[in-house]
């Protein structure tokens, strides 16, 4: 597939294809004027663009649109679709379906119907079998074994209930994602960087859920959900109307990444529940709705039993809380009955239902006739009784002699009488470091945003490495995943964020081994994108698992309430990197890292997992390398920060220039380098003539005036400038060299742009 901006888009792209080839002529000094007026003529011609010529003539155009529109309640756009199917002779609609138990009649034979519809009219329908949602929403208990099986089931309901399989994929989400890891959740994260907790928060009702009691795995549903439509190419969502809100975000995402032509979102009707009140059927209510499996007993009891008004009635049972309106066309009577012979009985071409010894072939006079009293509510009943029992009888007939399907079929039935257990049966998660007998400590680098990278971050990770003990394994994560659903690096839409995140990280790695080269050749340095691809299964598991636990509220707490999706995420994959890292220690000088390491340790203590003990969170004293304090408005200062690209020159200047009162401890940043630059990294630093090798007697000193800012500014500069010189030597080898010009790049784009 072709990229834009590093998201694979070329299906909605290839609407836009046609460009013909261009011809390229080539004319020597010795050609004449006329013959190069005539080669300009020529290119000049060859940019004309040919007459179009629709993929698809008109008239099968307006007939296919009129097959589609009929399935959908709403279509957003009709002028999308019509554009669709006038262009593209060959289309592919989406719909994911959770494996979560038993099929009732509108999962079933409503949505064969449809796909039928879509199929014959040159679509090919892709069902996303959406195993890894019904993990996230507790379905059959966590277990994933389980949940692929009731796909099964639902597949062979769907081939004994007459759908057509010939243009039909069916795609395991689990499977798709392991083996595609890396394109698949960089779409996710894509679209986590893009939208706020509060927009996803709104797509929350796809789960049947209030929005103020979800768990953080229930904010990734959604994005998960959006980007599947773009993962598996669709052209048009044709999902029921309760998807709507989280189809609407797929379009908002073409909004955001510039993709003009977005997905058509056909929605269809939901079938009522067989009670009265009942917006749609619900699969923990079995007399609810016809279920696929039901006997002929099972039918009649409960069409029988069925709400069956004639007149408009006011409705005695309120919709569940969390639940929203269902249904866009204005329905009086909300007859179910009405509904199943509508949308099951008549809804294919040619189609008719019986009632009182009357044939009807078009509903508008059935639903007439019944209004006035010309058949009853007993001959509704009655016909479809009989309509239904047809349908489902070769679903029965195919369950009862096919021999795969039975044996699939009797153990979802047994999932059932087994009822949901709680908690998870394993702790799944992959173990980067499996085989490592020792305890391995473990820092966090920090989230990178800008190109001028502070050096604080450099000497805050030499700290933290430093403080790691020597009999342990050193490992540091790297979060280049996390830095890019924070926004990291994203000002520059033409410019693909993973590939300058990486460059920022590369020159933070190449100044940690000009500072402690030693060390580092003992430190394993994990970077989140390559982790997750050793074992992506588990890998995921795991920060589904991690999400399902905590609520949502718990980790916007945990992450400084950031308003954004994408922080979420972030805090996510985290606590499952310390899981995945089989950490002993949590070393860090951040207290926003704090929060986080904290918040994994609380999983690690209430998840009731045995498998590893908690980790200890240690945070050491920070550096910090701010040079003055406040909003400086001195036009003449260059800069409140030393950063990894400052030239020596610019940090003799910074230094002249910083804040530094005489006798002032509590805010002095000459006094600050010192203590790491020189004593920490070095062992001493000499000032005049007296050599300091604690900071203890350093900082006394200045706090009793016996050093004065003249006489320690010139030695820590100089402390400073050696640093640099190990650095520049470090920096002018690779990957470091092309991370400084992949990042004065990307620098240059951003300062044109504003």
């Amino acid at each position: 597939m072709a990229e834009e901006n590093g998201t694979n888009v070329s299906y909605f792209l290839s609407l836009n294809s046609g460009d013909g080839n261009k011809a390229l002529s080539v004319t020597t000094s010795q050609e004449n004027s006329s013959s190069q007026k005539t080669t300009k003529t020529e290119k000049k011609q060859t940019k004309q663009p040919a007459p179009a010529v629709p993929a698809v003539s008109p008239e099968v155009a307006a007939k296919r649109f009129t097959v589609l529109r009929s399935i959908a309640e709403e279509c957003i756009t009709d002028d999308d679709l019509k554009k669709l199917l006038s262009k593209k002779a060959n289309f592919r609609l989406y719909d994911g379906f959770e494996p979560s138990g038993r099929m009732h009649i509108a999962q079933g034979v409503f949505k064969a119907i449809n796909v039928n519809k879509c199929t014959s009219n040159g679509g090919t329908f892709v069902f996303w079998v959406a195993d890894w949602f019904a993990l996230m929403n507790d379905k059959m208990g966590g277990d994933l074994e389980k949940i692929k099986t009731v796909g099964q089931y639902l597949i062979e309901v769907w081939k004994a209930a007459g759908m057509d399989m010939d243009n039909v994929e069916f795609r395991w989400a689990s499977d798709d994602i392991i083996n595609d890891a890396q394109k698949y959740w960089a779409q996710v994260i894509d679209i986590a960087k893009r939208f706020t907790v509060a927009r996803i928060m709104k797509c929350c009702q796809i789960m049947g859920r209030l929005e103020n009691n979800l768990t953080a795995a229930q904010i990734l549903y959604p994005m998960m959900q959006c980007a599947d439509v773009f993962y598996l190419g669709a052209n048009i969502c044709q999902l029921g109307l309760d998807q709507r809100k989280v189809n609407m975000l797929a379009r908002e995402y073409c909004d955001s990444k510039g993709i003009k032509l977005k997905p058509v979102i056909l929605s269809h009707h939901m079938l009522y529940g067989l009670k009265q009140g009942q917006e749609k059927m619900s699969k923990s209510d079995p007399d609810s709705a016809v279920f696929m499996e039901d006997s002929e007993e099972d039918i009649r009891r409960k069409i029988m039993g069925a709400y069956c008004p004639s007149k408009a009635e006011a409705s005695t049972e309120k919709v569940d809380k969390g639940e929203y309106v269902m249904h866009l066309v204005e329905d009086e009577l909300k007859n179910p009955c009405l509904d199943y012979i509508q949308y099951i009985c008549m809804s294919e071409e040619g189609s008719v239902f019986a009632a009182n010894g009357k044939e009807y072939d078009d509903f508008n006079i059935l639903r007439k006739d019944f209004i006035a009293g010309k058949i009853s509510e007993l001959d509704i009943k009655e016909g479809l009784i009989h309509s239904l029992n047809e349908r489902i009888a070769p679903v029965r007939k195919h369950f009862a002699e096919n021999q795969e399907a039975k044996r699939v079929f009797e153990l979802v039935q047994q999932y059932k009488r087994d009822g949901k257990k709680p908690g998870l049966k394993s702790f799944r998660r992959h173990d980067h470091f499996k085989g490592v007998e020792n305890e391995i400590a473990v820092a966090f680098a920090p989230i990178l945003s800008s190109t001028n990278i502070s050096i604080a971050s450099l000497f805050n990770l030499v700290l933290e490495i430093q403080a790691m003990p020597e009999s342990n394994k050193k490992a540091l994560v790297i979060p280049d995943l996390s830095a890019i659903a924070l926004n990291s690096y994203s000002q520059h839409k033409k410019t693909d964020p993973a590939k300058i995140v990486r460059a920022a990280y590369d020159l933070l790695l190449s100044g940690l081994k000009a500072l402690i080269p030693e060390t580092m050749e003992n430190v394993s340095i994990c970077f989140q994108s390559k982790t997750m691809l050793e074992n992506p299964s588990d890998y995921w598991i795991s920060v589904i698992n991690v999400g399902r636990h905590f609520p949502l509220q718990t980790v916007l707490d945990a992450n400084g309430n950031s308003p954004q999706a994408g922080a979420v995420f972030a805090a996510l994959l985290h606590v499952s990197d310390v899981i995945t890292m089989r950490a002993s220690r949590l070393i860090c000088t951040s207290r926003a890292q704090g929060l986080l390491h904290e918040l994994a340790l609380s999983y690690f203590t209430e998840s009731g997992q045995t498998e590893l003990s908690a980790p200890t969170v240690i945070q050491i004293p920070s550096v910090s390398t701010k040079l003055r304090e406040g909003d400086m408005k001195n036009v003449n200062f260059t800069g409140g920060d030393l950063f990894l690209s400052d030239s020596k020159a610019e940090v003799k200047k910074k230094i002249k220039q910083s804040f530094c009162a005489e006798g002032n401890v509590d805010f002095c940043p000459p006094l600050e380098l010192a203590k790491f630059a020189a004593i920490e990294l070095t062992g001493s630093i000499t000032i005049g003539e007296k050599k300091y090798d604690q900071t203890e007697t350093l900082v006394a000193d200045f706090a009793q005036k016996k050093l004065h800012p003249s006489e320690l500014k010139p030695a820590v500069t100089e402390a400073m400038l050696a640093v640099y010189s190990s650095l520049e030597a470090q920096f002018n080898a690779e990957p470091a060299k092309s991370a400084k010009v992949t990042l004065a790049g990307y620098a240059k784009k951003i300062n044109k742009k504003n």
